[in-house]
């Protein structure tokens, strides 16, 4: 994937990046280790200390983009498990096509507070729309959520991709 970095635009796939969050979840600002593809727990924990960050973000760079297989999510759950247990904040960043996998195979963090979920919708451009909604239905009428979901596109909620590009890469050591 072809994106800035604070050293320039690279077109390499590295295993991680490092900066502070920029979206506008409940880790908004923390440093943060940027992880691409799957790679060896104690390796993050080991380069999140290194480098003082104390949020993982899994899936970086629309890596968990495609559908993933079972095997994967399996490793996941394991990952974020060990990664929470030592205090780390954990994202994860996977596809909405993935939702079904994700809730089968990790309903055990449902509740862990330090375990974040961004769910990737990807829609082109939607900007050229005055009034875009995103909404988040059931599978049925009154089927699995006790409702439906309506969120305007809203400023406060905007990230622009400027925002992306101090983020430094962490080569291999």
């Amino acid at each position: 994937m072809k994106r800035d970095y604070k050293e320039g635009v690279h077109d390499i796939t590295p295993k991680f990046f490092i900066g502070n969050e920029v979206e506008k979840t409940n880790c908004e600002g923390m440093r943060t280790l940027f992880i691409v593809g799957d790679q060896e727990t104690k390796e993050i924990i080991g380069t999140a200390r290194l480098n003082n960050c104390k949020h993982i973000y899994l899936g970086a760079n629309q890596s968990l983009k495609g559908h993933v297989e079972s095997t994967v999510w399996q490793f996941l759950a394991l990952q974020i498990k060990e990664l929470t247990d030592v205090g780390l904040y954990v994202t994860l960043d996977t596809n909405v096509m993935n939702y079904s996998a994700l809730v089968k195979h990790l309903s055990a963090h449902a509740k862990n507070p330090l375990f974040t979920i961004n769910i990737s919708v990807p829609i082109e451009h939607v900007e050229a729309f005055r009034n875009v909604y995103v909404k988040i239905d059931d599978t049925d009428f009154n089927n699995t959520n006790s409702g439906v979901w309506i969120q305007k596109l809203q400023p406060e909620t905007f990230t622009p991709w400027a925002a992306y590009t101090n983020d430094t890469l962490e080569y291999d050591r």
